[in-house]
């Protein structure tokens, strides 16, 4: 097969000659055979190799003669051409032709994307959950997917196809509206989207998003409007497009998102033919500037460029116009309204099929206004929640599967708490490294459990700081949402030291009460029996005798009567004694203060008091009572003092009772039962006691109990 020049395969291109036919032409192989390489990110089903056709083909190799030449752009490969093994001696035949199409390359390698796409949409529209529904220009239903027969009501598809759209989809009080704005909008029935409310056939009500767009067949001209209840309508607008052999090409540059436009080498924007003044350049550039095309054809590039000092959007072009690719640049363009929008863009060499000149410059790139701005968001929303978890009371680390801590993973609670810097806790093992080693295993499994799908509960367990302190730490583990290929778990613990601490002397002190009341009860039991009871049990013995001999011997009877008489105002009085142990009588009758001055009359040193004379709650009265008791009752033991002052008064919402001695001090609430005993009694009334008994220096007991209101 004999060659053509390179000048004959761009002709032959521009002619609209297949690509592969020319490429054979140019090489002189007629098995020449090209394929294209599509990957995920290209809208593809799956990344692979696909003919031209867009089917799927098995990856290029050498063999039997034929070798295989790899094209690439900006160094990722976009396809590959089999050829004659015989012209891998004319390498450079092989370089001119593949520069020379590199163009055509990828425009039909867009035209093999856009056939895969095709094929792999017809699968998704079946079995797509959205809606998707094609009515005529009459506003009959046509065609409609699965997922529409649905939510319509129905079972099958002939019970749906052929009617009105307004009469499957529209509830009853809408559909006059609606057919009056079906009819406004023809015959353009130009895209929108709206959200309505019906009820199906079933009787159910649904609520459905849609989005329309009108179908044109080669002409130009609507033949139907397509309506689809998710993002697949731009998607589906493109299938119909290719299905109507339009030109690819245009369609796929107008309707790409980035900016494209053509560029001389001077950088001046170019129009798109000699026929053609409109400005070189797709919609999406278009829009973004809002310049008319006669304020934008001569004009050069960096006109819109907001102004760079280090002059990056100049090299790029100057690079492109030299013939290499540029670096990616991003660059702030500025429209005609004076507001810009940042773009990320690069500059390359292409071939004018003008014939003006030998070379342009297309600057492609893609608009991360939106990403830029919630970068900025992201990184305050970033900084906020580290604020947050930084000023935050609990323990806060993350945890991988594995224990292990994540750099810089610990708030500053966990880290002051536990006594660490910053830089100590990344790669530690959690329970190796924070727990007590007796207590590991358990929270190991803890962990271990979360990650295999439990539920987060929170448990207590011993911690450990640097130094070697214990602390008490209720913790929960609970699994984070995946945000990159790992998987992490946020510890969250609240060190209840103190509050356990505090339990553990709630528990005391109940035991302690319990163990005083049981002693109160046994030396009350104890008094009634070797005191009153004894002496009752021999007035009754006495008083049967008197009975006995009172008509015998009268005078014996009333000699014994009068000795019983003595013994039941004794066993009167040892009940009186013991009464007032218990609760005395007079600070029932006559309150708290008649009760104190009662207590220091019969103190065996001289007792100095201030009390008022109001009546106070029971409960607060005897234990303010108690308080001053056992004090005055510990300072004549122990204290050796010479005089007491006992002061019980209001203060801020409180009852507050102090009792103070110049004795000898040295007084420890921690031995003996008095104290603790006095402790416990106000705890139950949620009071404080305070103990100030420094040795030689007497001895100050002050109590404070909360006054209902």
């Amino acid at each position: 097969m004999n060659r053509i020049s390179i000048s004959e395969l761009i002709v032959a291109l521009e002619d609209g000659a297949p690509l592969r036919d020319a490429l054979a032409n140019a090489l002189g192989d007629d098995r020449l055979a090209v394929f294209y390489w599509l990957d995920e990110r290209q809208g593809t089903s799956r990344g692979g190799w696909v003919d031209p056709h867009g089917h799927a083909a098995a990856e290029p190799s050498a063999s039997d003669g034929r070798s295989v030449k790899l094209v690439e752009n900006d160094g990722a490969r976009i396809a590959a051409i089999d050829y004659d093994a015989a012209l891998d001696s004319e390498p450079e035949v092989l370089d001119a032709v593949t520069a020379a199409v590199g163009l055509a390359l990828r425009n039909d390698r867009l035209q093999a994307k856009l056939r895969a796409e095709v094929a792999f949409w017809d699968t998704v529209t079946n079995t797509v959950p959205s809606l998707l529904v094609t009515v005529d220009i009459d506003g009959a239903i046509r065609n409609l997917n699965a997922a529409a027969i649905d939510v319509a009501g129905y079972a099958e598809k002939d019970e749906v196809v052929g009617r009105d759209y307004w009469d499957v989809f529209i509830d009853p009080t809408e559909r006059a509206e609606v057919v009056e704005r079906f009819a406004t909008l023809a015959p353009e029935f130009p895209a929108g989207e709206y959200e309505n409310v019906f009820v199906n056939a079933r009787g159910e009500r649904r609520v459905v998003f849609w989005r329309t767009a009108p179908v044109h067949d080669e002409n130009g001209d609507v033949i139907a409007i397509v309506s689809g209840g998710a993002d697949i309508t731009m998607r589906r607008e493109r299938e119909l497009e290719l299905e109507r052999e339009r030109d690819v090409q245009t369609t796929v540059f107008e309707s790409m998102p980035s900016i494209m436009v053509a560029l001389g080498r001077d950088g001046t924007i170019r129009d798109r033919d000699v026929d053609d003044p409109s400005v070189g350049a797709n919609h999406a550039f278009r829009r973004v500037v809002h310049w008319p095309d006669e304020q934008l054809v001569g004009r050069s590039f960096l006109d819109l460029v907001v102004e760079e000092e280090d002059g990056r959007a100049a090299r790029a072009i100057q690079t492109a116009a030299a013939g290499a690719r540029s670096e990616e640049v991003e660059s702030e363009l500025r429209s005609a309204d004076g507001s810009t929008r940042v773009f990320v863009w690069s500059a390359i060499p292409i071939a004018d099929v003008t014939g003006r000149m030998d070379r342009l410059v297309l600057v492609c790139g893609a608009d991360i206004t939106e990403r830029k701005r919630l970068e900025v968001e992201n990184e305050r929303e970033r900084a906020f929640l580290n604020a947050i978890a930084n000023n935050a009371p609990s323990l806060l680390c993350l945890i991988d599967a594995d224990g292990v801590m994540t750099d810089r993973g610990a708030n500053i609670a966990f880290e002051r708490t536990l006594e660490y810097d910053s830089e100590e806790i990344g790669s530690q093992v959690f329970w190796e490294t924070f727990v007590d080693p007796s207590e590991a295993d358990d929270v190991r499994e803890a962990v271990l459990g979360v990650a295999a799908g439990e539920a987060p509960a929170e448990r207590d367990n011993t911690w450990l700081t640097k130094t070697g302190r214990r602390l008490s730490m209720a913790w929960t583990c609970t699994r984070l949402p995946r945000i990159d290929e790992r998987t992490l778990f946020l510890v969250t613990a609240l060190d209840i030291t103190q509050r356990k601490r505090a339990d553990d002397d709630l528990r005391a002190s109940r035991a302690r009460l319990v163990r005083a009341e049981e002693t109160a009860r046994r030396a009350l039991e104890r008094n009634l029996h070797d005191g009153a009871q004894q002496r009752l049990v021999a007035l009754s013995g006495a008083l049967r005798l008197v009975e006995s001999r009172l008509d015998a011997d009268p005078e014996t009877a009333h000699q014994l009567l009068t000795g019983a008489q003595t013994e039941l105002a004794q066993a009167l009085e040892d009940l009186r004694e013991l009464a007032r142990g218990i609760h005395p009588a007079v600070l029932t009758d006559r309150g708290l203060r008649a009760a104190l001055e009662t207590l220091a009359a019969r103190a065996s040193f001289p007792v100095e008091l201030d009390a008022p004379s109001e009546r106070l709650s029971a409960d607060v009265e005897a234990a303010a009572y108690y308080v001053v008791a056992e004090s005055l009752t510990n300072i004549a033991k122990y204290a050796r003092a010479t005089s007491a002052q006992v002061s019980v008064g209001r203060l801020d919402g409180s009852l507050v009772v102090t009792v103070t001695d110049d004795g000898v001090g040295g007084a420890d609430p921690n031995k003996g039962s008095g104290l603790r005993g006095l402790a416990d009694r106000v705890a139950v009334l949620e009071g404080t006691l305070g103990v100030d008994s420094s040795p030689g220096g007497g001895t100050t007991i002050r109590a404070e109990f909360p006054l209902p209101e």
